[in-house]
């Protein structure tokens, strides 16, 4: 881990339909904290992985195991959020798309990250993740023990979230903001929110 402000171990980015893939990785104590320099949207963001998605690019991660990932902000392995103060005017103006783009893991494993919001991984686009396969074990954040979504429309199919954990707020395992979200075949086991609401799901 090179412990910067964005993404521990990995910076990327997908654009325009493009697809980047990681695969068969394993990405352990990775670690970002904050810097002064950077803004209220450049948090310390993605222990192991900061990604920027627009217009309609995906991120596939695929047979990738984080382990002991950590942000002092956001997304303790993985975050995913919305552009830099200095696009959002941009944005309101129609010449940049931001907020759009997919997260797709598959048989990937979180074990002990953590963060403030989003012990695994932090969401902000419009866009959703596609998880299949993956198990996210002893999670911990203030609020989304293992995942936090703030938006997006989500799918979670046969996956497992262990003794995943909400400590003081809200969200055990996950917590789902404006979402649409689907889940089948997912087990919750042994989640808690602590002195809050949703030990699974909030």
């Amino acid at each position: 881990s090179n412990r910067s402000s964005i993404g521990g171990h990995l910076e990327c980015s997908t654009s325009g339909g493009a697809t980047g893939l990681v695969e068969s990785c394993e990405f352990v104590d990775g670690a970002v904290t904050r810097s002064e320099r950077f803004g209220p949207l450049d948090e310390a963001a993605g222990g192991a992985i900061q990604a920027s998605l627009t217009h309609g690019g995906v991120l596939v991660v695929r047979d990738c195991g984080f382990e002991a990932c950590n942000s002092t902000d956001v997304g303790g392995a993985i975050s995913c959020r919305q552009p830099r103060e200095d696009l959002r005017q941009r944005c309101l103006e129609g010449t940049y798309v931001c907020r759009r783009g997919s997260l797709q893991l598959e048989d990937c494993s979180f074990t002990r990250c953590a963060a403030p919001r989003g012990g695994a991984i932090v969401w902000s686009y419009e866009d959703g993740l596609d998880i299949d396969g993956c198990l996210f074990e002893s999670c911990v954040a203030l609020s989304g023990g293992a995942i936090l979504a703030d938006a997006g429309e989500h799918r979670i199919v046969n996956s497992e979230f262990t003794q995943c954990t909400a400590i003081g707020q809200s969200g055990g395992g996950l917590w789902l903001g404006t979402c649409l979200a689907v889940l089948e075949e997912t087990w919750f086991v042994e989640c808690a929110a602590t002195n809050s609401n949703g030990g699974a799901i909030q």
